[in-house]
């Protein structure tokens, strides 16, 4: 949980011009797509008030079911948050 917490909102995963960062994420142009936006998701999930059905969430799955697992954001990320090890996890358990 203290993982998710990771992300500031620095935003610099949604600067398209520079680094590797989200490839789904600089097709769709989604705040849902990036990877900051996925931390929000997974965050809330883990908070359970937002997003309530837990490791069960479709809106969670939605949310990560692009990201490539390439590690873009973890090369970029200012506070190196890792969206693959993330999704990973998420998947450990939604399929569990």
């Amino acid at each position: 949980s203290h993982a998710t917490m990771r992300c500031v909102g620095a935003g610099k995963c949604r600067d398209i011009e520079s680094g590797t960062m989200c490839p789904s994420y600089m097709v769709t142009l989604e705040e849902e797509h990036s990877t900051r936006g996925r931390a929000r998701v997974l965050h809330e999930m883990l908070r359970g008030e937002t997003v309530t059905d837990g490791f069960r969430s479709r809106e969670v799955f939605d949310a990560l079911d692009l990201c490539l697992s390439c590690k873009g954001c973890k090369g970029d990320c200012p506070v190196d948050v890792d969206m693959a090890t993330y999704k990973a996890e998420f998947l450990k358990k939604y399929y569990k």
